[in-house]
């Protein structure tokens, strides 16, 4: 990804947030069209400028990569500072935040199922 400086995540997440936005607005003017809204020209014009203003899908799709793998890098740490909590949290509340079973949670967190942090996609800026 191109870019004149190192992005902080939240940087990122913005960038990210006007991607997403432009998307869902190039789609709701493509159904207004096919649905044959009245105002589907003047959404089109909307959203491809939203589009336009927008990072590339490839960049979005590298700057999605680094936000998702430092969540799961923050929700593995959180998990581990609320099980050394004293007293630590339950499995069971663990595992009903997380949308799983204690076991589940327990295992997933067990069996470290974490990969590397991906890069920050202007690291090298």
């Amino acid at each position: 990804m191109e870019s004149e400086k190192k992005l902080e995540p939240s940087e990122l997440l913005a960038l990210y947030g006007i991607y997403d936005a432009a998307q869902v607005t190039a789609d709701m003017a493509e159904t207004m069209q096919i649905n044959g809204h009245e105002s589907a020209e003047k959404w089109k014009a909307i959203a491809s400028r939203r589009l336009a203003d927008a990072v590339s899908d490839a960049d979005a799709l590298e700057i999605n990569v680094f936000l998702a793998s430092s969540l799961l890098a923050d929700r593995f740490a959180i998990v581990r500072r609320l099980r050394e909590q004293d007293p630590p949290m339950p499995w069971s509340k663990i595992g009903g935040m997380l949308g799983m079973t204690k076991q589940s949670a327990h295992e997933w967190f067990a069996g470290g199922n974490i990969r590397p942090r991906a890069d920050n996609p202007t690291e090298h800026a």
